[in-house]
Order: C-alpha cells, then sequence, then structure tokens
C-alpha cells in the first residue's frame, strides 16, 4: 500500500496547502477592494477578463451561475468592489471585478433570432433526451440487456469492471457521486440516471457493491 499512503499523503497536503492560500485570497480580495491586481501579484496569479455577458451569464468563467450573480451584486456592480472569493469547484476560487457595465437594451429580431432557435433546439433536444432516457431505466429495470441499449443512437457504453471514491478514473464525478449515493444492488443491479448538463444523461447500473478494506 505504499503508493496509496504516498498519493493520500500527497492529497493532505495540497488540500492543506490550498486552505491556507485560499484564506489568503479571500483575505486580499477583501483588503484590496478596489481591483484584482494587487491580489494576482500578491499569489502569482494572472488576472484574465472575460467577454461582455448578461444576467443570463455568458462563455468561459462567466457561464458559472455563481460568477454571474456575484458581477450583478449591487456593491460589485456599481461600486466597483471585488466580489468575495467564490467557490466554482471544490479546488478552484475566484473573485470578480467589473471594469465596465452597459445598461440593458432591447436587441432587434434579427440580432437575437439566431441564439432564439438555438435555445430551442437545446431545449427541446433535451427533452426529448430526458424522455429516452426515462424510457430506457424502465427497460433495463424490466430486464433489457444493457448491451441492447447500447445499440440505441446517440448511446454510448463505458462498462467499468470496479469503481472506487479515490480512483474514479475518467468517470465523470456526478455519476460517481450518484453511484455511492445508490442502493445496494440485491436480487437485481441498482440502475439510475443522472443530468449531465449540456453533456446530455447518463444511466448507471451497479451489479455488486465490495467493502473498502
Amino acid at each position: 500500500v505504499k503508493s496509496e499512503l504516498r498519493d493520500a499523503v500527497r492529497k493532505r497536503l495540497a488540500e492543506e496547502r490550498f486552505y491556507e492560500l485560499s484564506e489568503r485570497f479571500r483575505n486580499l480580495t477583501y483588503e484590496h477592494s478596489e481591483g484584482l491586481e494587487a491580489v494576482a501579484a500578491a499569489l502569482n496569479l494572472k488576472v484574465q477578463r472575460s467577454d461582455w455577458f448578461t444576467r443570463s451569464g455568458g462563455s468561459g468563467i462567466a457561464a458559472q451561475p455563481k460568477v454571474v450573480a456575484a458581477a450583478f451584486e449591487p456593491e460589485v456592480l456599481s461600486q466597483a468592489r471585488n466580489s468575495d472569493a467564490i467557490e466554482v469547484d471544490p479546488q478552484t476560487l475566484v473573485a470578480v471585478h467589473v471594469v465596465d457595465h452597459r445598461p440593458s437594451v432591447i436587441r432587434p429580431l434579427a440580432d437575437v433570432k439566431p441564439t432564439v432557435e438555438k435555445t430551442l433546439k437545446e431545449n427541446r433536444s433535451r427533452e426529448l433526451a430526458q424522455a429516452a432516457t426515462q424510457r430506457w431505466v424502465k427497460e433495463l429495470e424490466q430486464g433489457k440487456a444493457i448491451t441492447e441499449l447500447a445499440r440505441e443512437p446517440g448511446v454510448t457504453l463505458h462498462a467499468e469492471q470496479s469503481l472506487t471514491r479515490q480512483h474514479p478514473g475518467d468517470v465523470d464525478a456526478a455519476i460517481v457521486d450518484a453511484v455511492f449515493g445508490a442502493p445496494r444492488p440485491k436480487d437485481k443491479p441498482t440502475i439510475g440516471q443522472v443530468d449531465l448538463g449540456k453533456q446530455g444523461y447518463a444511466i448507471y447500473m451497479v451489479d455488486a457493491v465490495k467493502d473498502g478494506d
């Protein structure tokens, strides 16, 4: 177990270091609320500038709902102060500083038509994907073979022989959380579904659970 112990120690030390830097980051963004340059210089970070985005979000970091909400906080938006530190995920903290703001306007139909059409198509695709996923879960629960399901259009089968919390491989974190939160299989496999956002939906089948040692 030498390699596992080494990995565990490295992870713990990294978590301690990240916590230490996180606290410095939070304090600096508050103490130097007039901008992010001093924060970046103190922690050897790089200030990045987003493109324009609305309250509905945008691209890149602006696709994160927490970041968008922070940018439109009254103090951040109108008083040009740094936002609080925002935890985008367990390993990522960001802070936002608004450098420019334009009031909202009604855009011409010709400008928004492609976006509206794209949104409607995406919403319809998600509705169809969700309905198909629910149907496939029922079919699996009724005894349909998962290999047969994999022949359906748009379905990709990933067969994992075993999965642990410490070594999830390239399995999506949302799937890992769902699998380890699912009931133990008894007479038949445990089957469920996971919403992966823009990536679509995933169906998981747990054949057996082996306790850790």
